[in-house]
């Protein structure tokens, strides 16, 4: 009697082990399509987040040059130029070439030094400005020079495509010079068209 209890303990235990050991097919397919689920639930966020990280590094890059031409003109105490290309086409400014999509901060001696230069325009990203001129000066004081803007002030909008302004940023530049970001997802700074 006591060799056949012990018997079925050992084949009770050496059962147990062998069920312990790994998944099921059934159980990996489960976990498989519950995994697949959340992940398909998680990249249109993730996506969304995405450009909306990089409508706002193109803002702060905007308004960065801004206040660095502000800066360089207060130090040089000398008038500085910040000029953007929109066209599809390069621009020639004091012999100076500004490829499509570029903005620079320049001197205006000619040939002009150039004291920094940026992609203006992310590719895939649609950058609109309410000025007619592409080019602003800052005086030796750091005030912007609002005779140089078509409008008096100066605001950039940075949206996803064309009339989209869903998400969208925008900079703008006070007569005083200052350079700054805000949301413009209302389109109340500028409405990218």
């Amino acid at each position: 009697g006591k060799k056949s209890h012990t018997r079925g303990k050992q084949r009770s235990l050496f059962m147990n082990q062998h069920k312990s050991n790994g998944f099921t097919l059934i159980e990996l397919f489960i976990t498989l399509l519950v995994l697949a689920v959340v992940v398909t639930l998680a990249v249109p966020p993730f996506a969304d987040f995405l450009e909306r990280q990089r409508l706002s590094a193109q803002a702060e890059a905007i308004s960065s040059t801004l206040s660095t031409a502000r800066a360089e003109a207060m130090t040089r105490v000398e008038d500085i130029e910040v000029c953007w290309n929109q066209t599809n086409a390069a621009i020639t400014r004091r012999s100076f070439v500004l490829r499509p999509g570029q903005m620079a901060i320049l001197s205006l001696d000619s040939p002009a030094e150039v004291m920094r230069d940026i992609a203006f325009s992310d590719e895939g990203l649609f950058i609109d400005d309410n000025d007619a001129n592409d080019c602003v000066t800052f005086s030796p004081s750091g005030r912007f020079d609002t005779t140089t803007a078509t409008f008096g002030f100066l605001t950039f909008g940075i949206c996803k495509e064309s009339g989209d302004t869903t998400d969208s940023k925008g900079v703008v530049l006070n007569a005083t010079g200052r350079a700054s970001t805000a949301d413009n997802s209302d389109g109340a700074i500028i409405n990218c068209s």
